[in-house]
């Protein structure tokens, strides 16, 4: 699997016409927009929301496990759609990418986010699954990564994903992984929630303080359902994916009532209105991406992001006061 998990995306793609995002005209959305808690609201109220929210959204093997993020370069690769829409949401990616202090890919570069639209994303999940098993944990049964599968597999999503993330050690920590899944060892994981990579606590260089390794995410597969994601513009749909592509989240995580992109495809009746990404988002990203790679599990990372979250968002509501 050279090129990972193209030949199997093209064999189901040629067996269907191209998709296109049929776009519907924004219309007026009465629905309140749920703020962010001002700055007279009490912190610990603030934090508690910001903790859950952390809590809820972030995915990780356990406990023991660690937050994953991409480490250097990343290479958007849109399939199955007009080349404009194409782009637009390729400059979302990359945008955002680096403005979190990644790499982008020169055009022509591998793909390692790979957004594949489809009139029947249904099928085309479940051949995804059936033709690279092992890129989606096949060989593990354990509950945790039953659940993914079947998550990801769930019918009439708008959008569902799958990150591939491997534990690294030594000086690959620091180098962006490549390798395929299908030659990447007993460290590789499936959605980067099993596996074993390094051992806790003094492996590998590690201390009582510190794993001793980081865990990257090596690739994200996301697919779209073209007839459920036209309701909704490009560059709002664009800040999504770049948002469940560059971490790894959750995809069940109830966000209800919170200023986040992630609440795009909520009911009209419950959902926030959005229109992209948020600066609740954009904090978590930035907490995301700004912990300490190397923690002894994600129960610290995760604390850490949640207090940087609070401290940009407690930032950005003087600054709206001060402006007032």
């Amino acid at each position: 699997m050279k090129h990972w998990v193209a030949f199997s995306v093209l064999a189901i793609l040629l067996a269907q016409p191209a998709a296109a995002l049929q776009q519907e005209p924004p219309s007026p959305d009465d629905d309140a927009v749920t703020e962010l808690p001002s700055i007279d609201v009490r912190a610990r109220a603030r934090g508690d929301v910001i903790d859950n929210f952390v809590r809820a959204v972030t995915a990780s093997p356990g406990y023991q496990g660690q937050v994953a993020q991409f480490n250097g370069k990343v290479c958007p690769g849109i399939v199955n759609l007009p080349a404009t829409q194409a782009q637009a949401i390729n400059d979302r990616i990359a945008g955002l990418a680096l403005s979190l202090g990644l790499q982008v890919g020169e055009p022509g570069c591998q793909a390692n986010i790979l957004v594949i639209a489809a009139d029947g994303a249904d099928r085309v999940a479940s051949e995804l699954v059936e033709m690279e098993p092992r890129l989606f944990g096949g060989r593990d049964q354990s509950w945790r990564a039953r659940e993914r599968r079947a998550a990801f597999l769930a019918p009439r999503q708008p959008a569902r994903w799958w990150h591939i993330s491997r534990a690294e050690t030594g000086v690959f920590a620091g180098m962006s992984w490549s390798a395929t899944p299908a030659n990447a060892g007993p460290g590789a994981t499936d959605h980067g929630l099993s596996g074993t990579g390094a051992p806790v606590g003094g492996g590998y260089g590690g201390n009582i303080l510190s794993r001793g390794s980081v865990t990257n995410i090596a690739g994200a597969i996301v697919v779209l359902d073209t007839r459920e994601v036209g309701r909704v513009g490009i560059n709002a749909l664009g800040d999504y994916i770049a948002m469940i592509a560059l971490a790894r989240l959750e995809p069940n995580a109830d966000v209800s009532g919170l200023n986040t992109v992630l609440n795009l495809f909520q009911d009209e009746e419950t959902r926030v209105s959005v229109e992209g990404l948020t600066t609740w988002d954009r904090a978590y990203l930035d907490g995301v991406y700004s912990a300490k790679r190397d923690a002894l599990h994600a129960g610290w990372q995760e604390r850490e992001i949640a207090r940087s979250m609070q401290r940009a968002l407690s930032r950005d509501a003087r600054t709206a006061q001060a402006d007032q």
